[in-house]
């Protein structure tokens, strides 16, 4: 065993495996079982199981989760800014260590954007950039059909 915890910690060394860890870890927020479906799976499933990248961002990351979340984020409780920075990170890290197309990037990395700045309008009583934040939610569904539609060829 101590060998193993030897080789964890030389492996949790490299910068992009140790964001990836921290990520996939999950939420430690109360109500956060949405931001664990639609952030936390995909990481664990192309890390743990090899599944591909953009179909687990496009089945997790849709516009009817970001809707719960939206909806959920005025009862979540706890350190969201820790955690979508290790979302954050973890993101970054897997495109230095995977084919990963720019555009999923860019709409996973706007997806955790749009919630982080939702849950900070919430928590500080801003409707202006609630407001914004709604719109730019809007926006993402219909990125979401464009990638649907771009890497499976499927109308939604």
């Amino acid at each position: 065993m101590a060998e193993e915890l030897k080789k964890l910690g030389e492996l949790l060394q490299d910068g992009d495996l140790y964001d990836i860890a921290a990520a996939i870890r999950g939420p430690d927020i109360y109500f956060g079982d949405g931001l664990k479906y639609a952030l936390t799976l995909p990481i664990r499933h192309i890390v743990i199981f090899g599944n591909d990248p953009v179909d687990e961002i496009l089945s997790h990351m849709t516009p009817d989760e970001l809707d719960s979340i939206f909806e959920d984020l005025k009862y979540m409780e706890g350190n969201l800014g820790h955690y979508f920075g290790h979302i954050h990170s973890a993101i970054i890290a897997l495109l230095h260590l995977i084919e990963i197309p720019q555009s999923i990037v860019n709409y996973a990395l706007n997806y955790i954007d749009v919630i982080w700045r939702a849950h900070v309008a919430i928590r500080e009583d801003l409707q202006t950039e609630l407001n914004k934040a709604m719109e730019r939610k809007k926006e993402l569904a219909q990125c979401w059909v464009m990638l649907r539609h771009k890497h499976y060829g499927e109308e939604v």
